[in-house]
């Protein structure tokens, strides 16, 4: 993960985006990589892989909610997760 955080602060996305892959693939438990390859994904436009990955992150966390909101953010649905 460090190495795709080093390409990013360098611009240098395309690496970042392998990195980040590759340090999700070698360990698909950790949330904060699938957090980060969810966050430039968005940046980049791929929205459904960004939302791929957060789903990913709900399931394995003990607060899906909170990866819930950051899809409802990405996804536009305007959705509140705070209303009944």
């Amino acid at each position: 993960m460090r190495n795709g955080e080093a390409f990013l602060a360098a611009r240098q996305t395309d690496a970042a985006l392998e990195a980040f892959e590759r340090a999700c693939a070698s360990d698909p438990g950790n949330i904060d990589v699938r957090a980060r390859l969810a966050k430039l994904l968005h940046r980049l436009g791929r929205d459904a892989e960004a939302i791929a990955q957060l789903r990913a992150a709900a399931r394995l966390s003990d607060d899906p909610a909170r990866w819930m909101r950051r899809i409802d953010r990405i996804a536009g649905w305007g959705l509140d997760a705070r209303r009944p």
